[in-house]
């Protein structure tokens, strides 16, 4: 039984290079003390991430908090998932970037009611980035298909491929998730594979484990469709040598024919020379 599960979103252009979507990982505002030599007031925070109303309109009012704490203390500020409690009120929590924070991929906890960890990422794409994709496109990584914590939290690995199509509807509701300050994950943008290696000491636990058992998936791939490609072309060459002497069979035939037919005409002999 896992505890979360995370995921490498990635996309292969034109040329097959590969790239993955990664971003910051943000931490809670009400547990910072000071932000670009602003005090926070805790207490203040979390009376901001209590609101009254239905969800879609909690939402607006998130987002305009969080606007003006942005202003406030010059930097992104963010909501999280905005939950209904109950009697007409929600609650999220305010989320910032701090400096020395870890870069990411899209990863969370188990919830309660979740009993298999692919509902769990399916969720969290749908938070961080905004859209329901297929379960059924959500694939496992092998070899190792999770992450196992020193504290003994497992997380399955997953990894889903978007086509350059579908890479057009992540960036614009990555964008959109931007402009209304919603989301736990910061930055998001799809970064080069050797940007990722070249950085990779950059990202979390779990992140850093996931992009490794992509890499291994990816190179074990390579490898296995470079011997493919190497015994197509193996059998290529052979389907072109038989039929190369196929077609040269039927002319020795007609060769041997007209010598046999020319024996024939002059009484079987050679013509000798005076």
């Amino acid at each position: 039984m896992s505890d979360g599960a995370s995921i490498v979103i990635y996309y292969t252009d034109y040329f097959g290079e590969i790239s993955i979507l990664v971003g910051k990982e943000s931490n809670y505002l009400k547990e910072q003390t000071m932000i670009n030599n602003i005090r926070v007031n805790q207490k203040e925070i979390e009376s901001f991430e209590k609101v009254e109303g239905d969800i879609p309109s909690a939402k607006r009012k998130f987002q305009k908090t969080a606007e003006d704490l942005s202003k406030k203390y010059g930097t992104e500020i963010r909501y999280d998932e905005v939950i209904q409690t109950g009697n007409n009120k929600c609650t999220t929590t305010f989320r910032c970037v701090i400096p020395g924070s870890y870069l990411g991929i899209v990863k969370g906890g188990k919830k309660p009611n979740e009993t298999d960890s692919k509902d769990t990422i399916h969720r969290e794409i749908q938070e961080e980035i905004g859209l329901i994709i297929s379960k059924k496109l959500i694939k496992n990584i092998l070899p190792l298909p999770h992450c196992v914590k020193g504290n003994g939290r497992k997380y399955d690995t997953f990894m889903y491929q978007v086509d350059l199509s579908g890479k057009t509807s992540f960036d614009t509701k990555i964008l959109d998730r931007k402009m209304k300050h919603s989301g736990e994950m910061f930055d998001l943008e799809f970064k080069s594979l050797d940007d990722i290696k070249n950085n990779l000491a950059n990202y979390n636990f779990y992140s850093k484990c996931a992009l490794e058992n992509f890499f291994s998936e990816k190179l074990k791939s390579k490898a296995q469709k470079a011997v493919h490609q190497t015994d197509d072309r193996s059998r290529k060459r052979k389907r072109s040598a038989s039929q190369s002497r196929a077609s040269q069979s039927p002319n020795r035939s007609r060769k041997r024919k007209k010598v046999s037919d020319s024996l024939e005409h002059s009484g079987g002999r050679k013509k000798q020379c005076k």
